[in-house]
């Protein structure tokens, strides 16, 4: 959920939500088949999976200084420290074959980006921001993002039916 709200007219907006976890309290466990490769054998078997995903609280704002240019802020807390292991259970006999631990940290990130209206029908836009990382070092691994980000973006958007339908483009660059 989350409420918006025009705090000074045409001019300032602030907002903030809220993006509960699955189910409010977690994800239920995910059911499936697992191929294991080892060598040159391959086995399968059914298996539940146990995992987690964060809740998270956004706060922004928009400020129109002038009517042609818009100024945005946001951020947000993303809590990964609900996620403290993967478990992978053989559910033929109970028996698990993975447990994974990850005890990650929770996250922020923030964001600032502008837009400027070369007349009503053309927008360019440009922003950059930056995301926290969740993996502790004693986890890192190849098959994880165990890194900060920057992001750099630009771009531009045109009308191409009144007020209905428009055209954008845009680049983003993610620098680890």
């Amino acid at each position: 959920f989350g409420v918006m709200h025009e705090t000074l007219p045409n001019k300032l907006w602030l907002g903030a939500s809220y993006q509960t976890r699955p189910n409010f309290s977690g994800m239920k466990p995910q059911t499936g088949t697992q191929r294991t490769f080892l060598g040159v054998q391959e086995s399968e078997a059914p298996v539940e999976f146990e995992t987690d995903l964060p809740d998270v609280i956004r706060i922004g704002g928009r400020f129109r200084p002038a009517p042609e240019t818009e100024l945005r802020l946001f951020g947000d807390y993303q809590r990964w420290s609900v996620l403290e292991r993967h478990v992978v259970t053989n559910t033929d006999n109970g028996e698990p074959l993975l447990v994974q631990p990850r005890e990650w940290k929770d996250t922020f990130g923030v964001r600032l980006g502008a837009s400027q209206w070369l007349n009503a029908d053309t927008e360019l836009f440009a922003g950059a921001g930056f995301s926290s990382n969740a993996v502790p070092d004693k986890w890192q691994e190849p098959g994880l993002p165990d890194w900060d980000a920057i992001s750099v973006g630009v771009g531009g958007r045109l009308a191409v039916v009144e007020d209905t339908v428009f055209v954008a483009l845009g680049y983003t660059q993610l620098i680890y």
